[in-house]
């Protein structure tokens, strides 16, 4: 017995245990006769409980889940009702903070363009066509960050294989030359197989 409705008398605080849960009231004799009191309208409260000389009730409203849905309510006893008036006060979880997004994938520049004209630039300013003073490229291939080019210096001289690599924004001369041009590069399969 423990006085809870603040009239100077003791009351009755008793509970019952149901299986997932205990229900819990207090008989009170404030107003002269023994009673039970009601609980915001209610005749008991979901575990009830004696907490430093307030009684609380916990529950959940399984919104959205029953764990997130917790519920505490605290009661004080309104001598004018004879009846006990709850306040919630459910401690408020500060939201954890949003995860950050992981950083988007790297991605490669893109390949430059696979153009004959392109090519010429990269081969004149390798060096590597420095006996050809003049050139046209034909034969244009590319795959996968690579190029494989033919290289016409005219009539009076012999043409000359290529291959280039795109390296940034940029082609960069790899193997210039006729023969063993594939030697030691890692060419995507597809111009290996047309031009090695």
């Amino acid at each position: 017995m423990t006085e809870v409705t603040g009239d100077g008398q003791q009351d009755v605080i008793y509970t019952y245990s149901a299986p997932t849960f205990t229900i819990g009231g207090v008989l009170s004799s404030d107003g002269g006769t023994w009673r039970d009191v009601a609980f915001d309208g209610q005749a008991r409260a979901t575990n009830l409980a004696l907490e430093a000389g307030s009684l609380t009730s916990s529950g959940s409203t399984c919104d959205p889940n029953c764990v997130a849905g917790a519920t505490l309510t605290a009661f004080h006893y309104d001598r004018a009702s004879h009846s006990f008036i709850g306040t919630d006060i459910t401690p408020t979880t500060t939201p954890p903070p949003p995860t950050t997004a992981p950083p988007p994938p790297t991605t490669a520049p893109p390949m430059p363009p696979c153009t004959a004209v392109t090519f010429h630039k990269a081969i004149e300013s390798s060096h590597e066509a420095d006996a050809a003073p003049s050139f046209t490229v034909t034969d244009v291939s590319c795959d996968d960050g690579w190029a494989f080019v033919y290289v016409d210096a005219g009539p009076d001289m012999e043409g000359a294989d290529v291959i280039l690599e795109a390296v940034g924004s940029n082609w960069v001369v790899r193997s210039f030359g006729n023969g063993q041009l594939c030697d030691g590069l890692d060419l995507p399969t597809k111009l290996a197989y047309e031009h090695c």
